[in-house]
């Protein structure tokens, strides 16, 4: 797979080093390393680039499998010629001492290669990676224990980190915790900035019980404020069902906890007070809020009040549309206020 592994030398390590003060620390992590051939890759593929000395000087790489057989051979770093086929031969001269029928990795430089046992469903992460490497690993797992490993590599890597996956191997559903950065060579940035949900899932799956339980407080926090929010509220998916209703909404719209999931079409409130489905066309289709004002609503009680509603298209950080926000402003006071 030659093009892949020219482009992660030519352009990802180049990036990482961009990234880097001069004398700091490379630290890269091939997970499911087997019997070493894809660890000793990543260290000549490195070495090339910042040269001998600074690699013995800055780069450390932590080479893991849960096979302890196969990595009793990647210590031992001993192949035969056919292993090194695809190495030129200056390659060959410089990585690799000959001893008898067989090639030994260099000594120097396997001493920066650290290999160990790793479960990668059971084990924690080693961090501050700034490369994860893992080709047709992940394939053997299924969607679910997929999931958990991804979590646990987003945990592990830099917030400029890479991902280098196998032919095989997509990310197409975890569009939210890596980006491509070239999908033919399956290689992947690490999304930094993620939101409290994408962040309480993360720390789940890796295990991160106290994190966990802290974001877990800050959702229950985030839910009582949007709850008892002194302005009527209510949010619409983009699959036009009712995802959520404060309480001054279910109290003025006789809305209750069964209405949540929803068609909007099949509720009241998508035509009393106002006709609400051809506002929220308008406002996907133009991404701006629209604003109603001075619409009468008799509540229960049979007290008539005015309320200005405003609604407003929910965007990612992509300007894709997430949902709507419905919001119904009690503005009696001031309409009485204006006809006095």
């Amino acid at each position: 797979d030659r093009s892949a592994w020219d482009y992660v030398k030519d352009e990802i390590i180049l990036r990482i080093l961009a990234n880097k003060e001069p004398n700091e620390a490379i630290r890269i992590w091939s997970a499911g390393c087997a019997s070493g051939e894809e660890a000793y890759t990543i260290s000549m593929m490195v070495a090339e680039v910042v040269g001998i000395d600074q690699f013995r000087e800055r780069v450390k790489i932590y080479a893991t499998d849960i096979d302890e057989e196969a990595l009793g051979q990647a210590r031992q770093a001993i192949y035969l010629q056919k292993d090194l086929t695809g190495l030129s031969s200056e390659q060959i001269e410089q990585f690799f001492e000959k001893i008898d029928t067989h090639y030994t990795f260099r000594k120097d430089l396997r001493r920066c290669v650290i290999f160990g046992r790793h479960d990668l469903l059971q084990d924690a992460p080693i961090s501050k990676i700034d490369l994860l490497v893992c080709r047709n690993t992940l394939m053997y797992f299924n969607a679910e224990a997929q999931s958990r490993i991804l979590a646990r590599f987003h945990f592990a890597l830099r917030d400029s980190g890479f991902l280098f996956l196998g032919k095989a191997e997509m990310l197409l559903t975890h569009a939210h915790t890596f980006t491509p950065t070239d999908l033919k060579c399956r290689v992947f940035a690490k999304v930094p900035k993620l939101n409290l949900r994408d962040r309480l899932l993360i720390m789940a799956q890796t295990g991160n019980e106290e994190a966990a339980n802290h974001l877990s407080s800050l959702v229950r926090l985030r839910e009582l404020a949007f709850d008892s929010g002194p302005c009527a509220r209510i949010i619409i998916d983009t699959n036009g069902l009712l995802a959520l209703a404060n309480e001054r909404a279910r109290f003025l719209f006789n809305l209750t906890s069964r209405d949540v999931g929803r068609p909007l079409q099949d509720l009241e409130i998508s035509y009393r007070p106002i006709e609400l489905r051809s506002c929220i066309e308008q406002a996907y289709s133009e991404k701006q809020p629209v604003n109603i004002r001075d619409i009468e609503w008799q509540m229960a009680s049979g007290d008539i009040i005015f309320i200005n509603i405003q609604v407003c298209p929910l965007l990612d950080p992509n300007n894709q549309a997430l949902g709507i926000s419905i919001n119904f402003m009690d503005v009696t006071r001031y309409k009485n206020l204006q006809e006095d």
